[in-house]
């Protein structure tokens, strides 16, 4: 029997058992789960926490709209609870989420715009407590401008960075946008990198560097004249400004992208 797609979309948490490092060895998979109910569901992030479960965030689609989607397990994959956030009415949609310090946990997203912008998206944060309780919610934007988040982290100060793509005329195109905000969802300050004008640069991954500025990862069409995207990386200050950039690619037709930076021990980055 033929399941119908956009009749039911179900989220596929899957647990992979390490195995020693042989090549082109498989994975031992120690069980597979189909979290769903009978509105479609997709998640976009999932990390282990501190008891031993895991946390997926998304959406959840209802009425024909959107809505933040977190869902917690257990360490075998059975769901404790799910929650879901957002207005009747309109879309929201969770990009990446992340567990704080103080035991809760943050999503981070898009929400539409009232007409006449309502093709626009804003910022949209939802902070939580340890059960999925909402403690505070921020919306972050312009009326006229189109901000996205794909990206969270908590920083050094207890506040918040996002990531994510910004876009106000087709003349500039899609440029890097920064956040930062209080532990409160206060917005702090804002930037926008424009690497050329017309081509898309869309922000992805986040970290804080060691020195309190920030690592931004993600794709640009920049520099490329086949519109094609090189994957990037670059450094910020404190504040948000751009101290160096590096691309990594090919020309048409390879397109490269990355979706997240970690440190390593050598005081390099992976992505």
């Amino acid at each position: 029997m033929k399941t119908d797609i956009n009749q039911i979309v179900k989220i596929i948490l899957i647990l992979f058992l390490p195995t020693s490092m042989i090549m082109a060895q498989a994975p031992d998979i120690l069980w597979t789960k189909s979290i769903g109910e009978s509105e479609p569901q997709v998640a976009y992030a999932v990390f282990p926490t501190g008891d031993g479960g895991f946390m997926l965030g998304g959406y959840i689609t209802s009425t024909g709209y959107r809505d933040f989607y977190m869902v917690k397990t257990d360490g075998g994959g059975e769901v404790i609870w799910t929650k879901s956030y957002g207005e009747a009415g309109r879309y929201e949609s969770a990009k990446w989420m992340i567990e704080t310090a103080d035991g809760g946990y943050i999503l981070a997203g898009g929400r539409g715009q009232d007409p006449p912008y309502s093709s626009n998206t804003d910022i949209y944060l939802v902070k939580t407590d340890a059960n999925g309780e909402v403690q505070w919610s921020s919306i972050i934007g312009f009326e006229d401008v189109s901000e996205s988040a794909n990206s969270i982290v908590q920083t050094s100060d207890g506040g918040y960075i996002v990531c994510g793509s910004y876009w106000a005329t087709p003349q500039t195109g899609y440029d890097v946008f920064l956040i930062k905000t209080t532990d409160l969802g206060v917005q702090e300050w804002r930037q926008v990198l424009n690497f050329e004008d017309g081509k898309a640069e869309r922000a992805l991954g986040i970290e804080q560097a060691d020195d309190g500025g920030y690592l931004v990862t993600g794709k640009t069409q920049a520099f490329n004249v086949n519109y094609d995207y090189d994957a990037f990386i670059l450094k910020t200050n404190i504040v948000g400004e751009m101290e160096w950039l590096k691309t990594y690619g090919e020309d048409w037709p390879w397109y490269e992208q990355t979706y997240h930076i970690i440190h390593t021990s050598d005081g390099g980055f992976f992505l």
